[in-house]
């Protein structure tokens, strides 16, 4: 079976008709798809059973190399955008050349057939004969829902995709890097203690990413300290400054 995953807009319906229209395919399969934004689209992509996190453009592009190798590990075949409003980086669309596919500029796949059109990306035999018959329908039950990473802060590229039989207990969510606040500590109150904040607020992604979830809880709250230290350095630097300036 040939794993697919897909980035996809927050504004577009196209990928929820193509899971649907890939349901019960034994060759072809959406193993993870990633959103732009949007809580409600990424609420109803997980309602169709699809693993989905968010990403932000900062993630997609300080965390490019680990996301490529995360998705090569888990056997990735073909990478598909739907109005994805940021360009695939160049360590998954140079490992994917290829091997990647626009919806948006394949208005007539749904006519023509997702088969035939991506076992033409992927350089496959496509014989309409050999197309297996439908899945019988089973009896409905709940789908589970997907892992709640929190791609949006930047968040989490690790995931689970583990058989119904084999599912593993699914990552906790990433914890707040306090970037921001580390770069404006840095820019408005100490410098130094605000470079010491940037770095451990840094290490919170990758930490995640390499599976070290303690790690990355730990980077964070050390983030946090080293953001406090600075405002309370650069207050009282100011309050002591500004008086002393006055005087002389």
């Amino acid at each position: 079976m040939k794993k697919i995953a897909i980035f996809t807009s927050s504004e577009s319906d196209a990928t929820l008709e193509l899971a649907r229209s890939l349901e019960g395919d034994e060759r072809f399969h959406i193993d993870i798809a990633f959103t732009d934004g949007g809580q409600e689209n990424a609420t109803r992509l997980r309602q169709s059973g699809l693993i989905v996190n968010e990403i932000t453009a900062d993630t997609l592009a300080l965390q490019q190399e680990t996301l490529a190798e995360r998705l090569a590990d888990n056997g990735i075949d073909l990478i598909v955008t739907d109005r994805f409003s940021m360009p695939l980086p160049p360590a998954i669309a140079q490992r994917w050349e290829g091997r990647t596919l626009r919806l948006e500029d394949n208005p007539e796949i749904f006519k023509k057939g997702v088969d035939e059109e991506w076992a033409e990306t992927l350089k496959l035999n496509f014989d309409p004969s050999a197309v297996p018959p439908p899945v019988p329908e089973k009896q409905s039950q709940p789908t589970p829902h997907a892992p709640e990473c929190a791609y949006g802060q930047p968040a989490a590229a690790k995931y689970n995709t583990a058989t119904e039989g084999d599912r593993q207990t699914p990552p906790p969510p990433m914890p707040q890097n306090y970037l921001l606040w580390s770069i404006l500590a840095t820019l408005f109150c100490c410098l130094p203690l605000g470079i010491v904040s940037i770095i451990f607020s840094a290490q919170v992604s990758g930490k995640y990413f390499a599976g070290d979830y303690e790690g990355a809880r730990r980077a964070s709250r050390y983030a946090q300290y080293w953001i406090i230290a600075s405002i309370v350095v650069g207050v009282v630097t100011a309050t002591l400054y500004i008086p002393i300036s006055l005087l002389g």
